[in-house]
C-alpha cells in the first residue's frame, strides 16, 4: 500500500461518520477524497476500496456496540 492510499484511508475513516450528517453519498466522498489525491491508477483504486470494506465493517460494529451499550443503560 502506497503512503498516497495510507494517508487516504485515514482520511475516510476520520471523515465517514460526517457523511451520516451531511447529504453526500459515500460514492460522491470517494470520488472527491479520490480527485483531490490524483489517484488515478487501478491498483490504488483497489486497495482503497478494500480500506473502505474495512471502515465499514469497523463502523457498523461500533455503531452496534454503542446501540447495546445504550440499551443497557436504559
Amino acid at each position: 500500500m502506497t503512503d498516497k492510499s495510507i494517508d487516504i484511508s485515514k482520511e475516510v475513516y476520520n471523515k465517514i461518520k460526517d457523511l451520516k450528517r451531511k447529504e453526500e453519498s459515500v460514492s460522491d466522498f470517494l470520488h472527491r477524497i479520490l480527485n483531490k489525491n490524483n489517484l488515478d491508477s487501478k491498483k490504488e483504486l483497489e486497495e482503497i476500496s478494500q480500506d473502505w470494506e474495512k471502515i465499514e465493517k469497523y463502523l457498523y460494529e461500533d455503531r452496534l456496540k454503542n446501540k447495546i451499550t445504550r440499551e443497557i443503560e436504559l
